[in-house]
């Protein structure tokens, strides 16, 4: 709805047992306010509420400059697991493995270090493009990788964050916050492109809106 003159604008409807009326002010500030009921002979006036809203309106003196969605909502989450149809690729170097615990679901990927990438990747449907925070999950050993490489396909490209999988396992762990781009692709990776022993594990990552 325009306000280009500099006027209010008003929209009202209802369908059976609803009422609602939409309100954009000629200040740029906008509301809207659903009933359960329909204006009916006992009295009710919805005129009178417009003018409790638009005063209630002008009693805020500051407005929030940032999007409170998460406040008051969860945020948009996904987990992704080696066994997840569809979602997870890796080649056949990376085996199958079920023998540590802290596992998350029944098993996970390992494969041992090798100068190539050759990436395990999750897929994950990003459903706007924004700041999302990735966490991993894989079962700690000694006999896994000090520096086993995460890798996250961002809007300004890939960004590798290093983990120690010998300890903190069985949990999720934070790789940080990155901006993902709308769509849905392979966003998260572990990569075989390491130095030193021990495997490198894939088992599971989380994706959450922030």
């Amino acid at each position: 709805m325009s306000t280009s003159r500099g006027e209010p604008h008003w929209h009202t409807g209802s369908l059976a047992g609803t009422y609602t009326l939409l309100v954009k002010s000629y200040q740029g500030m906008s509301w809207a306010a659903l009933f359960n009921q329909r204006d009916d002979p006992s009295g009710l006036n919805y005129g009178d509420i417009d003018s409790a809203l638009w005063a209630a309106s002008r009693q805020v003196t500051s407005w929030p400059t940032h999007n409170l969605w998460s406040t008051y909502f969860s945020p948009w989450s996904a987990v992704v697991d080696n066994t997840t149809a569809g979602r997870f690729t890796a080649s056949t170097n990376w085996t199958v493995a079920s023998s540590l615990a802290g596992r998350y679901g029944t098993n996970y990927r390992r494969a041992a270090p090798v100068a190539v990438s050759d990436v395990a990747w999750y897929k994950v449907d990003i459903p706007e493009t924004g700041t999302y925070r990735v966490d991993v999950w894989y079962p700690a050993s000694t006999g896994n990788s000090a520096a086993t490489p995460y890798i996250v396909a961002t809007s300004t490209g890939n960004k590798t964050v290093h983990v120690d999988q010998r300890s903190n396992g069985g949990k999720w762990r934070s790789l940080g916050t990155f901006t993902l781009v709308k769509g849905d692709a392979n966003k998260v990776g572990v990569s075989r492109w390491t130095s030193g022993t021990g495997y490198v594990v894939a088992d599971a990552v989380r994706v959450t809106r922030v």
